[in-house]
């Protein structure tokens, strides 16, 4: 029997890349969405380029609904992102 989920913590380097856009985020996402991530855990992206929060979650919103759009729910992604 497992025992209390332990907080977890995701790091991505390259987040503004075209790996997190495509396959990274969408794959995080299904994942939260079938209950596969605790709610302890966290993901935390790193660039070398600044980008403004709102405007890259609304990025990577895109690759979810672009590369996964049979699984998109937008009430899921608001409580994902």
């Amino acid at each position: 029997m497992l025992g209390p989920s332990l907080p977890t913590t995701l790091v991505i380097f390259g987040a503004s890349g075209d790996l997190t856009w495509r396959k990274l985020i969408p794959a995080l996402y299904n994942n939260f969405q079938k209950g596969r991530l605790s709610d302890c855990a966290h993901i935390v992206g790193y660039a070398r380029r600044p980008i403004a929060e709102e405007t890259f979650r609304e990025h990577l919103r895109e690759g979810v609904t672009t590369f996964s759009p049979d699984t998109f729910e937008a009430s899921t992604w608001d409580s994902f992102a």
